[in-house]
């Protein structure tokens, strides 16, 4: 019995690490809190695709983030505001065409974008 509940916890730990493994980080551009004073802003939050899910990972807690997805024609095809209490990531599943899109996510502290291509 604990050999089927130790593999059964390195399949579920394997799955989870796998997902990350798997999904394109988007790189992102823009203004985050002040130059000089990085140790009060939580860390800006990063992102990644996987097929169609964009996945938001936030390291701190962040409340009010504004998420936007552009397609190339300048339309929003998805917004959200999303507020998080603890570390942890966020997954949307975009229902849309294969093509290039834009992520903006918009706060308070700042700014980020960033190009990504749904295939």
């Amino acid at each position: 019995m604990r050999q089927l509940i130790a593999t059964l916890f390195l399949v579920i730990c394997g799955v989870f690490c796998a997902q990350n493994i798997y999904a394109d980080r988007i790189p992102t551009k823009g203004k985050w809190g002040p130059e000089d004073i990085k140790s009060i802003f939580p860390a800006p939050p990063t992102a990644s695709i996987e097929g169609n899910n964009l996945t938001i990972e936030f390291t701190s807690p962040l409340a009010n983030l504004t998420i936007q997805v552009i397609d190339n024609t300048g339309t929003v095809v998805y917004e959200e505001s999303v507020s998080v209490t603890s570390p942890q990531a966020y997954t949307i599943p975009l229902n849309t065409e294969n093509g290039e899109y834009t992520l903006c996510l918009v706060h308070r502290y700042g700014y980020l974008t960033g190009s990504f291509v749904i295939e």
